[in-house]
């Protein structure tokens, strides 16, 4: 919130330019203006104190991060100086980039770059770490705000009043069963593209808290045949716990649960050598 504007999804800007086509469909449903800045670097502007100005995406995530960065060290007791900052794994190099450039804004050391799935794994890997035998398969199923902000989100407080309307679960649900039904094919492309079959899936873990919708969670059931979800860990703080465990293996300060985990992370985009003729292979 500044200056009474409210800003939502600006993990969906960072990174991107004003002619993105995604921008320009995103720009139709939100209440705040989007501005064409130096080299199309889309800027939101707001009327703060009587004035017109624009801010950058990258400033508004450091506003975010400096407050979570005082909310720790208010836990603390101590300075946070370094930091590690998680991505979507769709993430291309300029939104990684941009992602970097809100740790540095905001004073911060960013030590690595890691995808949201590869924490999200570590979690649950020691979680599971005391009962778990042989290698498993594990499908991470990331649902976060960004996918339904533009069908759920209401601008509920105009001009000082309060405005508000009750739902039904089934109502909801009818509004909402084409995005949700949406949803699954991504997973059937997953599996496909993995040359795996529902079977062959051990885990399926939840994480965002768009997944705790009841008739989500019965879609991705009904998917596998029945199979139960694993719920144990929170899904608003498994990517968190996840990286947390990481920065806590990088530092050297682990102890005998972690010391033998190994990371090994991926790449999202597509890889090759230039040879004669500008082919890639």
């Amino acid at each position: 919130m500044i200056g009474g504007c409210y800003f939502a999804d600006a993990k969906r800007l960072i990174g991107r330019r004003v002619s993105d086509p995604s921008v320009h469909s995103d720009m139709k449903l939100w209440p705040f203006k989007v501005i064409a800045g130096a080299g199309e670097k889309p800027m939101i502007g707001v009327n703060y104190k009587g004035k017109e100005k624009q801010f950058s995406t990258e400033e508004i995530s450091s506003m975010v991060l400096t407050k979570m960065r005082k909310i720790a060290e208010a836990y603390l007791g101590s300075t946070v100086k370094n930091a590690f900052v998680t991505v979507p794994a769709y993430f291309n190099d300029s939104q990684r980039q941009a992602s970097k450039d809100v740790g540095v804004i905001t004073g911060l050391n960013v030590m690595r770059i890691i995808n949201e799935p590869t924490v999200v794994a570590i979690a649950l890997g020691l979680d599971k770490k005391a009962t778990s035998v042989g290698e498993k398969n594990v499908l991470i199923f990331d649902l976060g705000g960004g996918t339904f902000d533009t069908t759920i989100e209401i601008d509920s407080l105009f001009e000082g009043i309060d405005f508000y309307s009750t739902i039904t679960r089934a109502r909801f649900e009818e509004l909402n069963m084409n995005l949700f039904r949406k949803c699954m094919e991504p997973v059937e492309k997953c599996l496909r593209e993995a040359k795996m079959s529902k079977i062959t899936v051990h885990d399926v873990v939840l994480v965002g808290g768009s997944t705790r919708i009841p008739k989500v969670q019965q879609l991705l059931q009904d998917f596998f045949n029945g199979k139960d979800l694993c719920k144990n860990i929170n899904p608003n703080e498994v990517a968190a716990y996840g990286v947390a465990v990481q920065a806590t293996i990088l530092s050297g300060e682990g102890n005998e649960k972690v010391q033998d985990l190994l990371l090994l992370d991926f790449t999202p985009l597509s890889l090759g050598l230039e040879t004669a003729g500008d082919v890639m292979t």
